[in-house]
């Protein structure tokens, strides 16, 4: 008897094993892709996070150097006298562009403005940016920041942060900076373009040894399945003809009404019978 039986039964083994290696695999792709997604969701959270922290600080910090700005008498403490005239300020002008130079260089910013009523009234700009007063904002966006792929002439990731700054005291004024956060970024993607790496390597290792037991536990589970109730069955019923044909079989041919090969069954009972009768005429 061959151990995998006909071409029937070896055409079937190989269809189950390629259905469970094809079905196999795409749990793995969807496992992997899934992953890579959260993946990249936790990466696109952790720059909203990084983001939020630094737009947090600065606002924090220009709400105090705004009230700083409104207490002539404090901020004469900390700029220059110069900026001072008896009773009050030489000119907000003078004083604005000493605060967008002062902030720009704290907060390490490509340019910093004043915005008053849609006019930059104040403006500086890093040294060696080609930064026009004509690219800064006029208005105020709905969120306190915006992210740029452009500043200064150079590609990368920025941040443009707005913060209401009171300087003359009616209509819409704030203040408006872009940093240069391209090798923060490029850092955490990085990161996370590791972990991936990591993640899809594991995930081929895992896989490949998932579909190769998958494929051996299939064709041993479907093989004893097969022969169990199906080529098992067949054969037995093929001996049995084999053997009334030539005339050795013995006793009766057992007929199984819950089974599915009982018309064969039958179908040899009554050959039996027929053929001992022939043999008893005779």
């Amino acid at each position: 008897m061959r151990l995998l039986g006909g071409r029937e039964m070896r055409r079937f083994l190989l269809s189950v094993t390629a259905l469970v290696t094809v079905l196999l695999l795409a749990v793995i792709v969807w496992s992997t892709l899934d992953s890579i997604s959260r993946i990249n969701d936790d990466m696109e959270r952790e720059k909203e996070r990084v983001i939020g922290q630094l737009v947090d600080y600065f606002n924090t910090t220009l709400e105090a150097m705004a009230r700083t700005g409104g207490d002539p008498a404090y901020a004469r403490k900390l700029f220059r006298e110069d900026l001072f005239a008896e009773g009050g300020l030489t000119g907000s002008k003078a004083l604005l562009d000493f605060l967008s130079t002062l902030q720009r260089q704290q907060f390490n910013a490509d340019y910093l403005a004043y915005v008053s009523n849609g006019m930059v009234v104040s403006m500086s700009v890093a040294e060696g940016l080609a930064v026009e007063s004509s690219e800064v904002p006029r208005h105020m966006p709905e969120q306190q920041y915006e992210i740029l792929e452009e500043s200064g002439g150079r590609k990368g990731q920025f941040i443009s942060v707005f913060a209401p700054f009171p300087m003359m005291g009616s209509g819409e004024e704030f203040i408006t900076f872009t940093v240069d956060r391209t090798e923060n970024v490029r850092e955490l993607e990085d990161l996370y373009r590791r972990d991936k790496e990591s993640l899809v390597r594991r995930q081929v290792v895992a896989g490949v040894s998932i579909m190769v037991v998958g494929a051996l536990i299939s064709i041993l589970g479907v093989y004893w399945l097969a022969r169990k109730d199906i080529t098992g069955p067949i054969e037995e019923i093929n001996r049995k003809a084999q053997g009334i044909m030539e005339g050795t079989f013995e006793g009766e041919v057992e007929v199984d009404e819950r089974s599915d090969f009982a018309p064969l069954q039958a179908l040899l009972s009554s050959g039996k019978k027929i053929l001992d009768k022939m043999g008893e005429l005779e």
